[in-house]
This record gives C-alpha cells, structure tokens and sequence, in this order.
C-alpha cells in the first residue's frame, strides 16, 4: 500500500525527507481513512488549559508590579524583565520544538511544556529566608524555564488542530487553542490582585519591614496556587495524552510533509511567508510585550495596579472573543484569511492610535474612554492571531505545521523581546504605546503585498475521495 493510505492504526502526517518526498496522492486516501473522533474536544480542552497556564505565569507581575516593586525591591528595568524572560529563551527554543512536535508528536511535547511550568513554579516558591536577591534569582530561573517551552502552547496549536480537526474547523480549532494563552493573561489580571494587595499611592521606598514580610506572604501564596493548578495539569496530561487519532481528520492531513531540515530551507526562501512571519511579529509580537508591562505604562495616571488588571482583562476577553466568533466565519467562507487579517489590522490601527492620543495627553484620560479603546485594540489585535498562523500555514505547505508556526512565533517572540529590552526603564509608556502605533500600522499597509495561496485547502476541496 501507498505510503498515504495506511492502516487506521497508523495513519497519520508523516514526515519524509526531501530526497522521497512527492506531491501528495490524494486518490490513495480512502473514504474508510477519514473519521473524526469526539475525544478531539478532550485533546483540545487539555492543551487550552496547558496554554492558559503559560499565561498565568507569563503575565503574573504585571497586575502586581508596584507591589512586587516594594517586595523585592526592584526597579523599572526588574519588571521589564520578567516577561523579556519569557521571550529570550524561547527564541533558542522555538525551532527545536518546532521539530519536537512535528517528529516527536503532541504527547511527548505537551508534557514537556506542561512538565516546564510545573517546575518553573516550584522554583518561585522555594524559601529563601527573607533574602531578596536569593528569591530574585530563584524567581527568574522560575521564569525562563516555564517560558522556554512556551512555543508548544503558544504555537503548536495549528498542528493540534492539522492532526485531530476536520478541515472545516481548523481555524476555529486554533482560534479556540489560542485564547488558552489569552484566558491565563485574562486570569493573572484578576487573580493578582485579589492575592496581593496593591501598595497604594505609597513610596517604595516607604514599605517597612513589617509591610514587606505581609506582601511577600501574599506573593507566596499566589506562587503556591499557581504551583498547585500546574501540578494537577502535568499529571492529568502524563495520565493521557494521545499524540494523534487512529484515522485521519481530513485528507491534507495524510499527505506528507517535509523533514524539519528540509521544511526550514524552504521556508526561508519563501519570501511570501517570510513578509506575513515578519508582519505577524511586528505587530502581535510588540502588543503582547507593551501589554505585559501595561501596569508600569500607566503609573503616571495614578490609576493603581487594580485598574491596569481590569483593562488587561478587557483587552485579552475582547480578543479571545473576536478570535472565536470571527474563526467561525473564515471557517465558513474559507480561502479569505487574508481579508479578515487586513480589516483586522487596519481596525486595530485606528484604536490604538486613540489609545496613543489618550498617552500622550493630547486626548483627557478618561476611565471610561480609555476602557472602551483598549477593548477594541484587543479586539482586534488578538483576534487577528489564529489568522495569521492559519494563512502562514496554508502559504507553507507542505511544509510541517510544527514547524511553519514555530517559525511565526519566533519572528514574535525575537520582536517582543528587542522591544522590551530597548525599552528597559529608559522611555516612558507614551514611546512605547507609539512605537506599537508604527509597527501595527506598517503591519496594515504591507499586508496587501502578501500574495495567497490556499495549499492545504485546494487539497481538502479537490474531487472526491474514492
């Protein structure tokens, strides 16, 4: 039998090196091979919650940074650098991965990052005896390390939804896959803040020893929880985890694909996905680092860390929902995932260029106004997400989805990072709001000359299975 119709046991994406690879034999997939299995949902709901941990973690200093300021006495540059923790190790990481789960599969690489997280927390709680610069240290190993796997949540969500989803819920599969991330972000900003008391409008420098020691029993216990929730999740992943279904979803997904050295090399003469890769860095990849320091962004209008976290939580809600709602629809009119993203973008242009105005004085800060702008950035900005890695998929193929959205990720993760280590408490949150204003932009006016292709999808729309 053909290579592609295998037995059902088997069956699956295959990876084949250049030298064997050929154009996929759609008539050699059966009607018998197809088969959608409803424990899809369970493989689904089991990464959402791996990801939503990777957010939780990733974002916990934000909503508590004034008061993690006084706790450990740090500074500015401190809280810029807990989240560019997050991003410098996963740009070594993130091709390796990418490898990981296209040749390794689901299960090895969701318990890996699922494994990281658990660790990295533990790390955050181990007692230091009040010595602050022990805890800090032991704080940022904790934190690279949860955040050096964070590619398997944050982008494998495409491959997940390539092995278990039928072609006609791919985008929604990972739309659904990437508000995991977003739901934690959403989570940290109200969980914070309830565990841990915010200092007020007093001076960090006025926190006695008394004050510290309650705060610090705060952060613990927050550190405790979030410990906790990541340990149930490893174990009930390393219970079951199937790495992929006895029979195909659809017939793309029993085409082959190319080995990760071979899928590398073409991608990085595919120009067309190079320019989307680049695009989805520049604009998703500095919103998400200006997020994460969003508390410190809004210190000079004296609104408290509470209100920042209510304003994350409205950002990440919005676009969780806009993700869903409008994957939906690309679901149902497939091959316009260039369209959605070019209104996207052009939409989140205008919001964030009022959320500039807002910054920069030249519009009164309002509560009120400034609620309903940052709704509509995330609306828009983080619903354009599964967009992006679902068209950089579609422009890649054959190429191995481990690998296509690994490759998109870094162009977020190396972007996210250079903005937040340039701006390590040297400019202020205005500079920082305007560069994000640039690069959305540029992001919009660009995206036309990103040419379509629908690979995957001319397969799974070509004449009927035998």
């Amino acid at each position: 039998m053909d290579r592609l119709a295998k037995s059902p046991e088997t069956i699956n994406t295959e990876i084949v090196d250049d030298a064997d690879f050929k154009a996929p034999l759609l008539d050699s997939i059966d009607r018998d091979d197809i088969k959608v299995y409803k424990k899809r949902w369970y493989i689904l709901a089991m990464f959402f919650l791996v990801s939503v941990g990777q957010g939780i973690l990733y974002n916990t200093w934000s909503p508590i940074q004034r008061t993690a300021r006084a706790v450990y006495k740090w500074d500015s540059f401190m809280i810029d650098l807990m989240p560019a923790l997050g991003c410098i190790g996963p740009c070594f990481t993130i091709i390796p991965l990418g490898w990981l789960m296209d040749v390794k599969g689901l299960r090895v690489a969701v318990i890996l990052a699922a494994g990281c997280q658990f660790f990295g927390s533990v790390l955050r709680c181990i007692p230091t005896g009040g010595n602050w610069i022990a805890s800090t240290i032991l704080i940022c190993f904790g934190q690279a390390l949860s955040g050096i796997t964070a590619p398997i949540p944050l982008s494998g969500g495409v491959l997940l939804s390539a092995t278990w989803f039928p072609a006609n819920q791919r985008t929604t599969s990972t739309a659904l896959l990437m508000t995991g991330s977003f739901s934690g972000s959403a989570l940290s900003f109200i969980i914070g803040p309830l565990f841990v008391d915010d200092i007020g409008r007093t001076d960090y420098n006025q926190v006695n020893s008394t004050q510290r020691e309650f705060y610090f029993k705060q952060i613990r216990n927050l550190f405790l929880i979030e410990s906790a929730l990541m340990a149930v999740l490893f174990l009930v992943v390393v219970a079951y985890y199937p790495a992929k279904p006895p029979r195909l979803p659809s017939r793309s997904s029993g085409t082959g694909r190319m080995s990760p050295k071979t899928g590398i090399l073409k991608l990085l003469q595919n120009r067309n996905f190079l320019l989307l890769a680049l695009l989805y860095g520049a604009s998703c990849g500095v919103y998400s680092g200006w997020s994460s320091v969003l508390g410190q962004i809004l210190e000079g209008f004296d609104v408290g860390q509470t209100f920042a976290g209510w304003l994350g939580f409205i950002a990440i809600v919005c676009g969780a929902f806009s993700a869903v709602f409008f994957s939906i629809f690309a679901d149902r009119f497939a091959g316009h995932l260039k369209e959605f993203l070019i209104f996207f973008m052009a939409c989140a242009t205008m919001s964030v260029l009022i959320v500039s105005f807002i910054f920069s004085t030249v519009i009164t800060f309002n509560k009120i106004l400034i609620s309903v702008m940052f709704g509509f950035t995330g609306f828009f900005v983080n619903g354009a997400l599964p967009f992006f890695f679902e068209f950089g998929a579609e422009i890649a193929y054959p190429v191995a989805e481990g690998i296509t959205s690994s490759v998109i990720k870094f162009s977020d993760y190396f972007l996210q990072a250079l903005f937040l280590i340039v701006s390590m408490g040297h400019f202020g949150g205005a500079w920082m709001t305007w560069v994000m204003m640039v690069t959305i932009s540029a992001t919009t006016i660009i995206l036309p000359c990103v040419r379509e292709s629908y690979n995957r999808l001319n397969i799974d729309n070509s004449p009927s299975l035998q």
